[in-house]
């Protein structure tokens, strides 16, 4: 059984150089004045930042044109927004709610935020501390080769970190 894709039909824009602020619900409630807006995407990066583009789906290929033409290179916030009509409508938008929204970004800070909470074993913390010296002997190395006579105490550190391991 092949499944069935339903491309919808219409026109989209492409919106470059959008600034912060100007997100799905404020997107749709502008371009609404110009005719029905089938969907709206605002990409995010893969954190959940702003990546400062986004597309608008119409339900018709003249309103789209409308749009593009009075939306394209209008000042909004300091920032100059491109637009343009695009032939074909690119995935993204193709299916799916009118607004798209993304929980994997929260899903990847809560991940972090329990790795970097979790208590730590006694050969994680002797390897940390090695690391950290051996990062501070190389950054003095690198000093001395360049020129730099750069004294760092760090002994008292180092014997203070290694007090556990040796």
């Amino acid at each position: 059984m092949v499944k069935e894709v339903q491309i919808p039909k219409g026109c989209c824009i492409q919106l470059l150089n959008v600034p912060y602020g100007f997100f799905e619900k404020e997107i749709h409630g502008y371009f609404s004045q110009f005719g029905t807006v089938v969907r709206v995407r605002v990409p995010k990066s893969k954190k959940g930042g702003f990546k400062g583009k986004a597309f608008v789906l119409f339900d018709d290929k003249e309103v789209a044109r409308l749009a593009s033409e009075a939306m394209h290179n209008y000042l909004m916030f300091d920032k100059v927004v491109k637009c343009s009509v695009l032939k074909d409508i690119p995935a993204v938008i193709k299916s799916g709610p009118l607004f798209a929204h993304n929980d994997e970004p929260l899903k990847n800070r809560r991940r972090e935020a329990r790795h970097l909470a979790r208590v730590r074993t006694d050969d994680e913390v002797k390897l940390e501390k090695i690391r950290i010296a051996k990062s501070l002997r190389a950054q003095l190395k690198k000093l001395k080769d360049k020129g730099f006579e750069y004294e760092f105490d760090y002994s008292a550190k180092e014997k203070a970190a290694f007090k556990d391991i040796v």
